[in-house]
């Protein structure tokens, strides 16, 4: 009898540890060769981050190809990116988030993270990013000439990044 408890305790927790629900998925976007319609994996991804931030969940990876994202590529700021998704440029600075008349670039809620994204503001107004609590910015590139800023609330981790011109990193409680 203990052993059959044992085997249904452990068929139970093999499958929890190995349900598709358990693992964050990889979707990609490429605003050279995407297209919406695609599935969004590594060889048919979506053309937009606006987009494809309405087709991830809490959890997933938006691997974001070499690229400019603004509004002549589809993209409509601010980019909601919700909460608990991870915006990771595929090569570090090469994937440039650009908003020419935005006030927000993008927004999250909380559990937001942006990884290696080049990110370029407005020349006419300023900018933010608001990324909620627990967020994260990594090895990020902010630039602007009349103001910007990273907003993040409590309990962050904020690592690697270079900000130049005017804009600027608020880390706040």
């Amino acid at each position: 009898m203990q052993m059959k408890k044992i085997a249904v305790f452990l068929l139970f927790f093999l499958g929890v540890l190995f349900s598709s629900s358990s693992f964050a998925a990889n979707y990609y976007v490429d605003a050279v060769t995407g297209n919406n319609g695609n599935s969004g994996s590594d060889i048919n991804p979506w053309k937009t981050i606006t987009y494809s931030l309405t087709q991830i969940t809490t959890g997933d990876v938006l691997n974001i190809q070499n690229g400019t994202y603004d509004t002549a590529n589809g993209e409509t700021f601010p980019l909601d990116a919700g909460s608990g998704k991870h915006l990771k440029a595929v090569n570090t600075g090469l994937a440039t988030v650009s908003a020419t008349s935005a006030s927000y670039i993008i927004q999250g809620t909380d559990y937001t993270t942006l990884e290696g994204i080049y990110i370029s503001g407005t020349n006419t107004s300023y900018w933010d990013i608001y990324l909620g609590d627990n967020g994260q910015v990594l090895n990020c590139y902010a630039t602007d000439t009349n103001g910007g800023a990273v907003s993040i609330g409590i309990i962050k981790i904020v690592s690697g990044n270079k900000v130049v011109g005017k804009a600027y990193l608020v880390v706040s409680d």
